[in-house]
């Protein structure tokens, strides 16, 4: 990330110091794009948390402010210690319980968890606890009838802002719902690139056409890939050959495609299991794997109950895996879990990932199912990432809650991850 990208700011946490905190959300909200709503979005998001934790602080004790410009988001992360933060609140779904006298002071920051668009919460390495905000700027949606382009001598490359936003509206034309939401704003599109999270790939002819496309993001060591999405026959290989010629000079170590075009040529890479959307066979999608560079494995902590499951998918993979086999010993946990969702409106689909692992678990996970529902997203997924102690804990609880493992990403987290989808409870 480039260095006038991102500004920081170190405060105590004193309620005179409040005024400061707010300019510099603002402040940063407005120079990396974001327009006076949004920013204010931002601002109050940033002033609810910084006033909640000041009522827990003690003398002396600080926050670091951490604002980010990602090309088509502004990301505002707050470090402070674990212990000046309640879980149980910042859960979305979490039951509001009027009675309860601390549950003014925590409306704060239930409300700032529900002004931005995307929020996460991680344990640090250096033991501090970082509370991540994100607002994406606003986009205009342009959703257009597109001719088709015509025959011709395609070439593969980057191709330019212009190719790109074409592209974006062609795939909406002619994948619809099967294509990310993302696809509808063009603009989006070009500063999703730009930001060098996402890379693209164009078939463009000599005369401004594009025939076709691919698009990935980089997450970690896995590197999650779209399409491809040909408007003219012939490209597909093509394209996808050029995109793996890229990846393999990069730091992945793996790339996975969740949802394969028809026109996908499957012998490049691997099956991992099945994703069914809207809970229809008929919607299925052959989730597609390939190993980049040489696997020199990893420590990976497995439920007992989950353990032939994944055995038999590294089997498959010939993955190198240390299993180390997880039972809960009646240790204690935290209260309350914390749980993350996103959530793709245009595919009816949710993904929800850990945060935090407490004694909840299994209430929040029903909650969080039964609000996702109601919204109309019949679609959703948990990602347990097997890198991490505690989260195979949850293994016993997603059963019972009604979800079934899938496939396994690997490298998909801190360490591989188990991708399980809802098919109803117990």
């Amino acid at each position: 990330m480039e260095e006038d990208r991102v500004v920081e700011l170190r405060t105590l946490l004193a309620m005179d110091m409040l005024p400061l905190v707010t300019g510099f959300a603002e402040s940063a909200a407005k120079v990396f794009g974001l327009d006076d709503t949004r920013g204010l979005r931002l601002g109050l998001a940033v002033e609810e948390i910084f006033v909640f934790i000041v009522a827990q602080a003690r003398k002396g004790e600080t926050m670091r402010l951490v604002a980010k410009s990602g090309g088509y988001y502004v990301e505002i992360a707050c470090f402070v210690s674990p212990r000046l933060l309640p879980t149980k609140v910042m859960n979305k779904t979490a039951a509001t319980d009027i009675e309860d006298e601390n549950f003014l002071a925590e409306m704060g920051i239930l409300l700032a968890t529900r002004m931005v668009d995307r929020f996460k919460l991680v344990m640090e390495q250096d033991k501090e606890m970082g509370l991540y905000f994100l607002v994406e700027k606003q986009y205009s949606e342009v959703v257009a009838q597109l001719a088709m382009p015509p025959k011709g001598d395609y070439t593969i490359d980057a191709g330019g802002r212009e190719s790109l936003k074409w592209f974006a509206q062609q795939v909406i034309n002619s994948y619809g719902i099967a294509a990310p939401g993302f696809f509808r704003f063009p603009g989006k599109v070009v500063d999703m690139v730009d930001s060098g999270e996402y890379q693209a790939i164009l078939a463009v002819d000599g005369k401004g056409n594009v025939g076709g496309g691919m698009l990935w993001r980089w997450n970690g060591k896995m590197a999650e890939a779209y399409g491809p999405y040909i408007f003219q026959e012939g490209l597909a290989v093509r394209l996808v050959e050029k995109a793996l010629e890229k990846l393999a000079r990069s730091s992945a170590v793996t790339v996975v495609v969740r949802q394969p075009t028809k026109e996908f040529p499957r012998d490049y890479f691997e099956e991992l299991g099945l994703t069914i959307a809207e809970g229809k066979t008929l919607n299925s999608h052959t989730v597609l794997y390939r190993q980049l560079e040489e696997d020199t494995g990893m420590v990976v902590f497995v439920h007992s109950s989950l353990q032939k499951f994944v055995e038999k998918c590294y089997e498959r993979l010939v993955l190198p895996r240390n299993i180390i086999s997880v039972e809960c010993a009646g240790e204690n946990l935290v209260p309350y879990s914390l749980f993350s969702v996103s959530i793709d409106r245009n595919q009816k689909q949710a993904v929800l990932s850990a945060l935090l692992v407490g004694v909840d678990a299994q209430s929040v996970l029903i909650d969080y199912v039964s609000s996702l529902q109601k919204q109309g997203l019949s679609t959703i997924f948990f990602e347990l990432d097997i890198g991490k102690e505690l989260e195979s804990l949850l293994v016993p609880d997603l059963r019972i809650v009604g979800f079934r493992p899938s496939f396994v990403l690997p490298w998909g987290g801190q360490g591989d991850v188990v991708v399980f989808q809802y098919a109803g409870g117990e």
